[in-house]
C-alpha cells in the first residue's frame, strides 16, 4: 500500500467517526425539557385551551344568564387573560372559580363595563399565587336593581369645597351640592355616600369618610400583598362608591345575586368541576356598620 493510499484511508476513517458522533449539545429527548418562560407559555397557553374548550363551554352555559351566550363570556375571559398574563401563573382552582362566580353572576370580567375585576395574588396561607374575585361598582349597581324593588341606586364622592350635610334622627336625609370651582376635579375627597330609594317611597343612605374608605381597602387580601395590584390602585373613586353601595347593601331588598356577589368579593374562590364553588372566608374578615335611612 502506498503513502497516499494510506493517508486517504486515514482521512475516510476519521470522518466516519466525526459522522456517528453527536454533537456536543446533542442531548437525549427525555433531558430536552423546556425551561422558564417556556414553561410560562405553556402552561398558558394550556389554561386559555381549557377556558375555550367544550368543557367550560359546557360549566359556562349552565351558570349565564341567557342575555349572556357562553362563547361570548369565553371570549372576554381570554381576552382578560391575555391582557393580565400574570393570571395565568396562578392557581387553576381558583382561575376558575374566578371566572365561573362572574359567569353565574352574569357579570363580564374585565370587560369596560367594570362589572367585576380578576386580580392575582400570593395567598400568605397556602403560599400559591391565586386570582381574587373584585366587584366593581358598575357590577354592584346592576346586581342591586335586579330585585325589581329599587327605582333608584347611586354612589358620589365629596371633595372639599362642597356643600354636604347630613341629617340623623327621625328625618334622615343627605344634602350635596357640588363646588362652583372649575378646578373640582382636583380637589380631595373627603367623604363618599351610597342612596337607594324604593319604589314604595322609601330610602336608605350611607356615609362613609375617606378613612373608613381606606380600612375597607386595606382589608382586601390584595392589597395586603407586598405589591398592590387592582382595580384599588387604578381606580379608587369607583371602588369607594362600590364601598359605599356594599355597605348599604344589607338594607337592601337583596337579590339573590348581590347577596351571592357580596359574600365572595374580594375573596378566593375555588372551582373544582361540580356546581359548587368553594369561597375562602379566612382571606378577609369584613364586618358591616350600622346605616340610616327611612325603612
Amino acid at each position: 500500500m502506498t503513502e497516499t493510499t494510506l493517508a486517504d484511508a486515514a482521512a475516510k476513517k476519521a470522518a466516519a467517526k466525526k459522522a456517528a458522533a453527536p454533537p456536543k449539545d446533542a442531548r437525549p429527548k427525555d433531558d430536552a425539557a423546556p425551561k422558564g418562560s417556556e414553561v410560562e407559555r405553556s402552561a398558558g397557553s394550556d389554561v386559555l385551551a381549557l377556558v375555550q374548550g367544550d368543557a367550560m363551554q359546557q360549566a359556562f352555559a349552565k351558570a349565564l344568564p341567557r342575555q349572556l351566550t357562553p362563547e361570548r363570556f369565553a371570549r372576554i375571559a381570554v381576552t382578560t387573560l391575555r391582557t393580565n398574563p400574570d393570571l395565568l401563573a396562578c392557581s387553576q382552582p381558583s382561575l376558575l372559580g374566578a371566572l365561573m362566580q362572574a359567569a353565574q353572576l352574569g357579570l363580564e370580567p374585565g370587560s369596560p363595563l367594570g362589572h367585576a375585576y380578576l386580580v392575582p395574588f400570593r395567598n400568605k396561607k397556602t403560599g400559591t399565587r391565586e386570582v381574587t374575585f373584585i366587584l366593581g361598582y358598575r357590577g354592584m349597581i346592576d346586581l342591586a336593581r335586579r330585585s325589581g324593588e329599587i327605582s333608584y341606586i347611586g354612589a358620589e364622592v365629596v371633595r372639599e369645597g362642597d356643600e354636604f350635610e347630613v341629617v340623623r334622627g327621625l328625618s334622615p336625609d343627605v344634602v350635596h351640592r357640588d363646588s362652583t370651582d372649575q378646578e373640582r376635579h382636583l380637589r380631595p375627597i373627603t367623604h363618599v355616600y351610597a342612596v337607594a330609594k324604593y319604589r314604595d317611597g322609601g330610602f336608605n343612605f350611607v356615609v362613609l369618610t375617606t378613612d373608613e374608605v381606606e380600612a375597607f381597602r386595606k382589608r382586601s387580601a390584595t392589597q395586603r400583598a407586598e405589591r398592590p395590584s387592582g382595580p384599588w390602585q387604578t381606580d379608587w373613586e369607583a371602588m369607594a362608591k362600590k364601598t359605599a353601595v356594599r355597605r348599604l347593601s344589607p338594607f337592601l331588598p337583596l337579590s339573590v345575586e348581590l347577596a351571592t356577589a357580596t359574600a365572595a368579593d374580594e375573596r378566593p374562590i375555588r372551582f373544582d368541576g361540580t356546581d359548587d364553588l368553594i369561597i375562602d372566608t379566612e382571606v378577609v374578615d369584613d364586618d358591616q356598620d350600622e346605616t340610616e335611612g327611612d325603612e
